[in-house]
């Protein structure tokens, strides 16, 4: 798969549990998985790169950098596909440095069709 500098995409899926309808935006599930999209990301690229773009001080090393989404909102919700489109900032906070950036990222929340309680999260912007 190729990597956009400009705009990257990644998809996975997971076991969305019993529920039955797509989780929302600000779920658990939703943001554990956007983190978990956003690691594998960042740990294909080369780290110096990916610390330069960010402000982060060179020579960190990718194990003192915590991730977390805030400032999560539904920009729009298809009640008919069950599809939510959304919006957030993915915080990264270097640990022993103590700095921290944000990067503003949008993401498409999809409930398969095999009926195996599983979605599709599609991120925009890593």
């Amino acid at each position: 798969m190729k990597v956009f500098p400009a705009l990257s995409f990644l998809t996975l899926f997971i076991l969305a549990g019993c529920d039955a309808s797509t989780p929302k935006c600000n779920s658990d599930d939703a943001r554990e998985l956007v983190i978990n999209i956003a690691h594998e990301n960042y740990g294909r690229k080369n780290l110096y790169n990916a610390l330069v773009r960010l402000g982060l001080p060179v020579g960190t090393k990718f194990s003192e950098v915590q991730f977390s989404v805030i400032n999560t909102r539904t920009t729009r919700h298809d009640p008919q596909l069950d599809i939510h489109q959304c919006a957030a900032d993915l915080e990264l906070t270097h640990s022993a440095a103590r700095e921290t950036r944000s990067i503003p990222i949008t993401y498409q929340i999809q409930k398969t069709d095999d009926g195996d309680n599983q979605f599709y999260i599609n991120v925009y912007g890593l």
